[in-house]
Formats: structure tokens, C-alpha cells, sequence
């Protein structure tokens, strides 16, 4: 597995089961998108979520900016360039690295991702700020 960055160490991709477990705790996982004061805080939010290097942590990115958005009473209101950056990015690494775990082309583990919660509730991933 290739990390995020460049000074990260390099380590094993996660195992199967651990990436079923993760996809199957999805609804259960916090969606905290943190409060922030100002850009560069949310900016140093993200990146050190990502720099954790972990599917947990890249899941916890995605899934904290979109409920930010999706949330009851945030109907209509769009996410900022910073938002859309790290959604971008943390979901992208998701779905590789679960692709990889689950021997599955990355457009099935949204698809099966999609699948487990129904009607689009936990479409977190790559185009679910655009929806």
C-alpha cells in the first residue's frame, strides 16, 4: 500500500475482514466534520485526519463532510473548496484500499457500500457531495 504522503510509513492494506467490518460500521461511526474558526483550521483538521493513514480515519473525513451537508436542515447549503478537496481525497483513498482488501474494482465497493444501507443514505464516497 502506497500512503497518502510521501514521509508516511509504508504498511500493510487492510485485511478483508477488517474492510467488511469497517464497511458494515459505517452508520455506526461519528460523523464529526469539527467546528472550525477559520479555513486554515479546518485545512489542519483534514490533513492530519489523512495523515493518520488509516481507512478508519479516511472514512471518518468523508463520512464528517457529508453529513455536515446531508444533515436535516442543511438541504441546499454547499460545501466549501476545502471541504470538497479532502472529501475528494479521503474518499478516493477509501475505495482503493478497500478495492484492494476486497479483491473488487472500486465502482463495486461503492456500489456494495450503497447496497448495505439502501436509498443512497451512506453514499459517501467521491460523487456524494455532488448529489
Amino acid at each position: 500500500y502506497t500512503p497518502a504522503r510521501a514521509d508516511a510509513p509504508l504498511r500493510a492494506v487492510i485485511e478483508r475482514g477488517a474492510a467488511l467490518e469497517l464497511i458494515h460500521g459505517l452508520s455506526d461511526m461519528p460523523a464529526d466534520a469539527g467546528q472550525f474558526s477559520d479555513k486554515r483550521g479546518m485545512t489542519d483538521y483534514y490533513k492530519e485526519l489523512l495523515r493518520e493513514n488509516t481507512c478508519a480515519a479516511f472514512a471518518k473525513a468523508a463520512k464528517g463532510i457529508y453529513e455536515k451537508y446531508h444533515a436535516p436542515g442543511k438541504a441546499g447549503k454547499a460545501p466549501n473548496a476545502v471541504e470538497t478537496q479532502y472529501f475528494k481525497k479521503a474518499s478516493e483513498l477509501l475505495l482503493q484500499e478497500l478495492s484492494i482488501a476486497l479483491g473488487e474494482p472500486v465502482g463495486a465497493v461503492e456500489r456494495y457500500i450503497e447496497a448495505q444501507y439502501g436509498n443512497g443514505k451512506e453514499e459517501l464516497f467521491v460523487d456524494g457531495l455532488d448529489q
